[in-house]
């Protein structure tokens, strides 16, 4: 125990100091832009902030006997948070022996805590509510590299994700998309932006996630978010470091692509999350357009047609710095979306006509919220609170 107690103390120092370092140089790309405002153009900006994010990145083995910085890598461990418009500040790390961590409140419930212990988490992205038969909320987590299974009623972990010792295939190295059918809460698809692919788990009957498959290693660069249609199966994936989405078919074979990067209103620029508009039709998908600070609509049936898109960047309603998660109340017509840099999550109509700010009651709850996930039972969102290492459930009127 004393050697993994000083991995952590040595993982904390290095982890730290990245993130000191990483907000610097965006903070001097930031100066300069500024400076340089007549030749800068967004994309040229967006390209610079790609390069600084090639200085490393630091990861760690799930056994935590191996810590390393990788270079020539095009991320950090903050999945492109690398937008000079934000400004936050450097995120508290410490060091946590406690297995799982839960707090009520009348209108929200926190789980987890920071750690790589069980129950534990360090820089979640996703959510995935199950309904049936019990009442479990999955979470990805980039850093601990797996995908856990909580109770929603007790906050206590009650399974992970594990390939099988007798497989060649890889285990999750960068978690982050999560998605399954309204129909099958048995099975969860996984996208893994390391090793550019999409994994299929099963729900076993002891509550633990089993690999199925891995599919479109050929197909994607760095894949995000995704959904799978309840109408066909069909699979979209917003691939975010090669600005498109990409289509697969129900077996996972490739279909097609549509997007490229930029800043105009048909184009993207470090896509987050996805979602069909409709709950059974999936002709039309919503993304999350990072750093243009939009949220946009394509029609898949015409090759990605540009329909809508609503969102500029600021820090008024309705507006964001750097929008991620996604989530929709089919029923009520509600859109939420992550603001991660403003640390908010938003309410809007199926127009784009922003209804409200989701507020807790006690503040500061948010930092830096990724992935979203809506229970239309229970009338729960399901909230990645990526800064402060947490799963956040909250009732929504």
């Amino acid at each position: 125990m004393h050697a993994i107690d000083e991995m952590n103390r040595v993982f904390e120092h290095l982890h730290g100091r990245l993130d000191q370092r990483f907000r610097q140089l965006i903070q001097q790309v930031n100066n300069h832009s500024n400076s340089m405002s007549h030749t800068f153009s967004p994309i040229n900006k967006i390209k610079l902030e790609e390069s600084i994010n090639n200085f490393g990145r630091l990861t760690i083995s799930t056994s935590l006997d191996d810590v390393r910085v990788m270079t020539n890598i095009t991320s950090t461990p903050y999945a492109t948070h690398s937008i000079s418009s934000i400004q936050r500040q450097p995120m508290k790390k410490t060091t946590s022996t406690s297995t799982i961590t839960g707090e009520n409140n009348d209108n929200y419930r926190i789980i987890g805590k920071h750690g790589r212990q069980r129950g534990q988490f360090s820089n979640p992205q996703d959510v995935l509510i199950l309904s049936n038969p019990n009442r479990t909320l999955l979470v990805s987590d980039t850093i601990n590299q797996n995908v856990q299974l909580f109770s929603q009623e007790t906050g206590i972990c009650t399974g992970t994700f594990v390939s099988s010792t007798n497989t060649k295939q890889t285990s999750l190295r960068r978690p982050i998309g999560l998605s399954n059918t309204s129909e099958n809460n048995s099975t969860c698809f996984v996208t893994d932006y390391d090793q550019h692919f999409i994994s299929r788990w099963t729900i076993d009957e002891n509550g633990n996630g089993k690999l199925v498959k891995q599919f479109g290693q050929q197909s994607l660069i760095g894949p995000k978010g995704l959904c799978v249609s309840n109408q066909s199966q069909r699979i979209v994936v917003a691939d975010n470091k090669a600005n498109c989405i990409c289509l697969f078919d129900s077996s996972g074979s490739f279909l097609h692509r549509f997007g490229r990067q930029g800043c105009e209103l048909h184009e993207l620029a470090g896509p987050h999350y996805i979602r069909f508009t409709e709950q059974d039709n999936d002709r039309h998908v919503i993304v999350t357009d990072f750093h243009n600070n939009s949220v946009k609509i394509f029609d898949i049936e015409r090759q990605g047609q540009f329909l809508t898109s609503f969102g500029s960047v600021g820090t008024k309603n309705g507006q964001f710095q750097a929008p991620t998660g996604l989530a929709i109340d089919y029923e009520r017509g509600y859109i939420f979306v992550s603001d991660w840099g403003n640390n908010r999550v938003q309410i809007f109509d199926r127009q784009g006509t922003f209804i409200r700010i989701i507020e807790p009651s006690t503040t500061d709850i948010f930092y830096g919220p990724q992935g979203l996930d809506y229970d239309p039972i229970s009338h729960t969102l399901a909230i990645a609170n990526s800064g402060k290492h947490s799963a956040v459930l909250i009732q929504i009127d």
